[in-house]
């Protein structure tokens, strides 16, 4: 989820490191993020996602970018 006051808007997901979705996102709001397949190396997958910008809230001095609900994985 994008919040209205989120100023990003080119997301970005690696799997182990590597790039598999770079995404411009038009507007605020929700949105589902597919990637590619991806055969994991190990039992283990370590997912980054960013974004190109951040805001912070009032009286909050965390950097937010954006709202993550959930992520999975599906076998193929």
């Amino acid at each position: 989820y994008l919040p209205d006051q989120a100023p990003g808007r080119v997301v970005t997901l690696a799997l182990d490191g590597q790039t598999v979705l770079t995404e411009t996102l038009a507007k605020t709001g929700s949105f589902t993020l597919t990637t590619p397949p991806y055969t994991a190396k190990g039992e283990d997958v370590q997912l980054t996602l960013t974004i190109d910008k951040t805001f912070q809230a009032p009286n909050d001095n965390r950097h937010l970018g954006m709202i993550l609900a959930g992520a999975g994985f599906t076998s193929q």
